[in-house]
């Protein structure tokens, strides 16, 4: 298989695969609202912070080129070990 070649196909798989999940958990929150009897607003700032982090991640990846400067999989193996 071709590396190159096959990039753009896994990260537009990738994407259809994870972008679904942002929406979900949109819909699972009235579900645990309910379970918990926790408040409404506990989960809208969840989900606030999930994507800020998710954002603020991505940018700093690319304004320090960190995935091209060091092995892609050290890269996300210490960013999930940081978790």
């Amino acid at each position: 298989m071709n590396v190159k070649k096959h990039t753009l196909q896994v990260i537009v798989t990738a994407q259809f695969f994870y972008t679904p999940l942002w929406f979900v958990e949109n819909k699972i929150n009235l579900g645990l609202i309910a379970v918990f009897q926790i408040s409404k607003s506990i989960f809208r700032n969840l989900t606030v912070e999930l994507q800020f982090s998710f954002i603020t991640g991505l940018l700093l990846f690319t304004l320090f080129i960190i995935t091209n400067r060091f092995s892609l999989f050290k890269v996300y193996f210490n960013r999930n070990l940081l978790k």
